[in-house]
């Protein structure tokens, strides 16, 4: 009896057995199919429309031209960079390190990065860059020249530099992230002569994507980049990138519509509601590091606005998303005070936040003398008698925008 048992206790456990392997089998067929991803085949060329065309495809002069900003940032590379988050990060410097005085900075530049023609890259060709910019006849922004100038540029060593500041100024850092010129390629032109050098149309540099020799954008309205294979050591799908130019934002989306080009690099706030229209389309937004204030004039003449409680009505009675929702699509984000979320300098506890608060304006402007007369369509204060007819100072009576403070030519007390 007992023998039985045990072997109806045996059959049974080889069942369960056989049971569990199978399901484990089937549950790891399952997951497999669960984890497959699509890998897209290598190869095709992706083609962006954006309107307008390149000038100069040089980092020293592109500030002026946003087609030339959008190229020259897939070609050259900076000491530092911005990563998605908004915060600094090395890019052809290794690392930097600041002085306790924070008047020194010194780059430790990598040593396994070379230009996009094979050439290796050293710190001479960051002092060679950077004495463009120092030029007396850099033909950039004089802002930045006068920035440039400011500050003495030291090669302490084939793969490192010292920059020397005046003073503390912890925002000169986002001023590394400029592209660097190749020396090289570049010996003996001045700053005078860099507009005008062949350079400007077959650039090289040590970015992500190399501009292919021999193109003439004007007559082809194109441009035509191909993968740094330097760059991107771990291989890439894409064959080449093409951008095509348009003369307008219609033939733009045009050459969407049918089909033409598979993005669009900057969609307009204009634009916005035509392109979201076509079939098929995704869009993609990103915030941009800039903004529009609307700043109180706190001199003599914006006396109208010396008290606390009239400034803080007026932030009360903008209606912020009002306006970012119909003058920009929607295409906007409120801010407090004067630094973007990404800055190192952004802290929201210091922040007073002004919501759009209508009754709150309209108490402020009571408590502050401002007041609305029966009948009258804009708010009046009168601190003393007038003697020669004129009004007071007058803030128009507006719902949700800015607000302007018009003397009526007479000063007020």
């Amino acid at each position: 009896m007992n023998m039985k048992i045990n072997l109806r206790w045996q059959l049974l456990l080889a069942v369960m057995g056989m049971g569990l392997i199978l399901a484990l089998l089937s549950y790891q067929v399952q997951t497999a199919s669960l984890c497959t991803t699509r890998v897209p085949a290598a190869g095709g060329t992706f083609v962006e429309g954006i309107v307008g065309a390149p000038q100069h495809l040089n980092p020293l002069l592109s500030d002026p031209y946003p087609v030339d900003q959008e190229l020259v940032s897939l070609i050259f590379d900076g000491l530092t960079t911005y990563d998605e988050t908004g915060n600094l990060v090395p890019s052809l410097a290794e690392s930097w390190t600041v002085s306790e005085d924070g008047l020194t900075l010194t780059f430790r530049l990598r040593q396994d990065v070379v230009w996009h023609d094979g050439e290796a890259f050293t710190a001479d060709d960051v002092l060679f860059t950077y004495a463009l910019l120092q030029d007396d006849m850099f033909p950039g922004s004089a802002a930045l020249k006068r920035l440039w100038q400011a500050v003495t540029v030291n090669k302490s060593g084939p793969y490192s530099i010292e920059i020397m500041l005046p003073e503390p100024y912890a925002p000169f850092l986002e001023a590394t992230t400029r592209g660097i010129l190749p020396a090289h390629l570049l010996e003996g032109s001045t700053a005078v002569s860099l507009p005008a050098s062949p350079f400007n149309r077959a650039p090289v540099g040590t970015g992500p994507f190399i501009v292919n020799p021999g193109q003439n954008w004007d007559r082809d309205h194109l441009l035509r980049l191909t993968p740094n294979p330097a760059y991107w050591r771990e291989g890439d799908q894409i064959a080449a990138l093409e951008f095509r130019f348009y003369p307008d934002e219609t033939a733009l989306l045009e050459a969407f519509a049918a089909g033409n080009i598979q993005a669009i690099t900057n969609v307009s706030q204009t634009m916005l509601p035509s392109v979201a229209a076509q079939p098929g389309t995704r869009l993609f937004t990103a915030a941009e590091p800039h903004y529009t204030a609307l700043i109180f004039n706190l001199t003599e003449s914006g006396s109208a606005l010396e008290t606390v409680e009239v400034r803080q009505a007026l932030a009360y009675a903008l209606d912020r998303d009002r306006l970012v929702d119909e003058t920009v699509n929607g295409q906007g984000v409120p801010l407090e005070g004067p630094y973007l979320p990404t800055s190192w300098a952004y802290n929201p506890a210091l922040l007073t936040a002004y919501a759009y608060q209508p009754i709150t304006a309209t108490a402020l402007l009571e408590t502050a003398g401002w007041r609305l007369l029966d009948g009258a369509a804009i708010r009046q204060r009168m601190k003393r008698p007038s003697t020669c007819g004129c009004l007071p100072w007058t803030i128009p009576r507006t719902k949700n925008w800015p607000i302007k403070l018009p003397p009526n030519g007479v000063n007020w007390e």
